[in-house]
C-alpha cells in the first residue's frame, strides 16, 4: 500500500508546519511513500526517486498553490503514470485548494486541512478557502482535520461529511528531550519560532515584546528562531534576538535554552508542531484564546492563555508564566502532557489511516 502526499513546497529541511507534517510522514512511510511537489528552479516536469517534480508556471505573477495546480494539469500524464505503479495507493492532498485538479488522478483522495483558514478581512483567500472547502463533499472520501476544530470548513461542508471527518495532531521529534531550566531565577527567556506572516499577527508580537520590554525591564528576554529575521523592526533588533532558521536539532536546543515559547496568532492554527515540540523539551507556552488551541491546550500544565488578542492580555500572560515556573513548575510537569504525542507513534497512526482509507 502507497500513499502520494500532493503539497507546493519543497518539505525538506523547511520550517513551515505543513512542510514539517510531511517530512515526518514520508521519512515514516519509507518506500511506500511517495512526494509530488513543485520546485521553484525551472526546468521541465520529472520523476527524481520518490517524488516527481512538476514546474510552477506563472509563479512570479499567481499565487503559489495555483501554480503548483497548473505545473500538476500541465503534467498529469506523466503524473498519473509515476503515481499508477505505485497501486493501489491513497491519495492525500494538503490544501482544500487541490480540489482543482484531483479530479485528474485515480484513488482514495483524502483532503488535509491546516487550521482554520483565512479571515473575512483577506478576501481573496478567503473565498478560494470557502469554495474549495464547499467542493470537498464531491470529490474527498477522507477530510483530515489537523487540530481539534473544523471551523475552516463551511458549515454545510461539516454536515454532509461529519461521517468522513477525522482529527489528527501534531507531534514531537524524538530530539526534543526535556531538560532543566537553565537560570530559572533569571529573566524569563521567551522565543517565537516560525515565518512572521500575516497569519502570525507578526505587529501585535513586536509590540508585545516592545511593551514588556519598556515596562518590565529586565524581567523577560526574547529570541526569533526563523527564516524571516528582516521583517523584525530596526528598533527591536537589540530587543528580538534572531538565531537565524535552524534545523531539527538546533532548534531542539535552542528552545531548551528558553523557558517558554509565544503565539499571538489571529488565526489559522491548528496544532502547531512548535507547541508540541516545546512541551516536550519541557518549556512553557504562552497561547492567543482561539477555540481550537484552547480546546486542544487547556488542561496542559505548561500553557497559559492570553484572556484577549490585546498587548496588556499577553503580558498578563506572560508574567503568569514567569510566576508559574518560579513557583516550582518543573520542565518534567511541562512534557508529562505530551508523553503519548512522539513522531513514531503518531505518525505510525496517521499512515495507518491513510493506508486503511484505500478502497
Amino acid at each position: 500500500m502507497s500513499v502520494v502526499f500532493f503539497h507546493q513546497n519543497e518539505v525538506l529541511g523547511a520550517q513551515g508546519g505543513i512542510e514539517r507534517y510531511l517530512a515526518t510522514l514520508l521519512e515514516q512511510a519509507g518506500e511506500s511513500g511517495f512526494l509530488v511537489t513543485g520546485t521553484s528552479s525551472g526546468g521541465d516536469a520529472r520523476a527524481a526517486g520518490s517524488r516527481f517534480v512538476v514546474p510552477l508556471p506563472l509563479q512570479k505573477i499567481a499565487p503559489r498553490w495555483l501554480s503548483y495546480a497548473l505545473g500538476v494539469m500541465l503534467s498529469a500524464r506523466r503524473v498519473r503514470r509515476a503515481i499508477d505503479r505505485l497501486r493501489p495507493h491513497t491519495l492525500e492532498f494538503s490544501r482544500p485548494h487541490y480540489v482543482v485538479f484531483s479530479w485528474v488522478f485515480r484513488g482514495t483522495k483524502v483532503f488535509t486541512v491546516h487550521g482554520t483558514g483565512p479571515p473575512r478581512s483577506e478576501r481573496a483567500n478567503y473565498w478560494i478557502h470557502y469554495i474549495s472547502c464547499l467542493l470537498l463533499p464531491f470529490t474527498a472520501d477522507v477530510v483530515q482535520i489537523v487540530g481539534r476544530d473544523h471551523s475552516g470548513l463551511p458549515s454545510l461542508t461539516a454536515r454532509s461529511m461529519a461521517k468522513r471527518l477525522r482529527y489528527v495532531d501534531a507531534w514531537y521529534d524524538e530530539v526534543f528531550r526535556v531538560a532543566p531550566f537553565r537560570n530559572p531565577a533569571g529573566p524569563l527567556r521567551v522565543f517565537f519560532a516560525g515565518r512572521l506572516a500575516p497569519m502570525k499577527n507578526p505587529e501585535l508580537l513586536f509590540k508585545i515584546i516592545e511593551t514588556a520590554s519598556q515596562r518590565l525591564d529586565r524581567r523577560f528576554e526574547f529570541q526569533y528562531f526563523g527564516a524571516d529575521e528582516d521583517k523584525i523592526p530596526v528598533s527591536l533588533r537589540r530587543t528580538l534576538i534572531s538565531s537565524g532558521l535552524l534545523d531539527v536539532e538546533q532548534l531542539a536546543n535552542a528552545i531548551t535554552d528558553c523557558h517558554a515559547g509565544l503565539l499571538c496568532s489571529g488565526y489559522g492554527e491548528g496544532s502547531p508542531f512548535i507547541v508540541v515540540e516545546a512541551l516536550a523539551c519541557g518549556r512553557g507556552f504562552v497561547l492567543p484564546p482561539l477555540p481550537g488551541l484552547v480546546e486542544a491546550y487547556q488542561n496542559y500544565r505548561g500553557i497559559v492563555f492570553a484572556s484577549t488578542h490585546s498587548v496588556d492580555a499577553f503580558i498578563d500572560a506572560l508574567v503568569r508564566m514567569d510566576e508559574a515556573i518560579k513557583g516550582g513548575l518543573t520542565p518534567q510537569l511541562i512534557a508529562q502532557d505530551v508523553s503519548n504525542r512522539s513522531a513514531t507513534v503518531m505518525a505510525r497512526q496517521i499512515l495507518d489511516h491513510l493506508e486503511g482509507d484505500h478502497r
